[in-house]
């Protein structure tokens, strides 16, 4: 949409990529994707797609999500969680932690100390002190981390049981 949603237009991402989490800043879109194995039981591949142009062209700009060295993540489910603080620093939450870019999307680092385990990341703020929230979900837990300096650290501020299976963290 142009317009506040009043109008909708449909784009095409190639394949038949399923659309997992969305993040904009500005004109900026990005779009966490992944195809699914014939059972829909296990991710085959993830990947993010980003449009500079309020949706109207899209580009791969990852064929897979790789890490700083150029390896693919493992256990990467960008149904979880994509969310970008700028055009070029963004973070997914994985089933092995919250990965961080500062390339637009094309390698992650692991950031330490956060949840294990992720099912989102939301912030907001400046990139010097930007504030985030994770949330991960250890064996019959839900669990809340926050950072102050854009993931460099965590803190846990909530545990409590989760009997729900919660599999979503937005904001």
């Amino acid at each position: 949409t142009t317009n506040a949603g009043v109008n909708w237009y449909s784009t095409f991402l190639g394949l038949h990529y399923n659309i997992g989490d969305i993040d904009s800043k500005g004109s900026n879109i990005f779009i966490g994707a992944y195809l699914l194995n014939n059972n829909e039981d296990t991710i085959l591949s993830a990947v993010i797609f980003r449009s500079t142009n309020n949706g109207i062209n899209w580009s791969q700009i990852s064929s897979t999500v790789m890490n700083s060295a150029g390896d693919p993540i493992h256990g990467v489910d960008v149904k979880l969680g994509i969310h970008f603080a700028s055009s070029d620093t963004g973070y997914i939450a994985t089933v092995k932690g919250v990965y961080k870019t500062v390339n637009g999307g094309l390698n992650y680092t692991i950031l330490p100390n956060g949840p294990s385990t992720a099912v989102g990341v939301v912030g907001s703020g400046q990139l010097s002190n930007y504030n985030m929230y994770a949330a991960g979900d250890p064996p019959g837990k839900l669990e809340i981390y926050k950072s102050t300096n854009g993931g460099a650290n965590w803190i846990l501020v909530s545990s409590i049981p989760n009997t729900t299976d919660t599999k979503r963290f937005t904001g």
